[in-house]
């Protein structure tokens, strides 16, 4: 199989993921600067939470609206 890094672009062939230990990044670099991404808030899931998922979240965790982008 073949795919790409998505941190790099670089090419990456392996024959399943079990046999590639960074997969689906072409290295422990390229994996680590994804996570760094999501660590530092570069990186954030922007889908809008149900109603349910709110009635979900612990009340210090509600949103109050104020600096949150629609």
């Amino acid at each position: 199989m073949k795919g790409s890094c998505p941190n790099c672009k670089g090419v990456i062939e392996f024959q399943s993921t079990s046999d590639f230990p960074y997969f689906p990044f072409c290295c422990e670099r390229c994996r680590l600067l994804d996570l760094g991404k999501w660590m530092d808030g570069s990186y954030k899931v922007t889908r809008g939470l149900s109603e349910e998922e709110l009635m979900d979240l612990p009340p210090e965790d509600w949103p109050t609206g104020e600096g949150e982008e629609t």
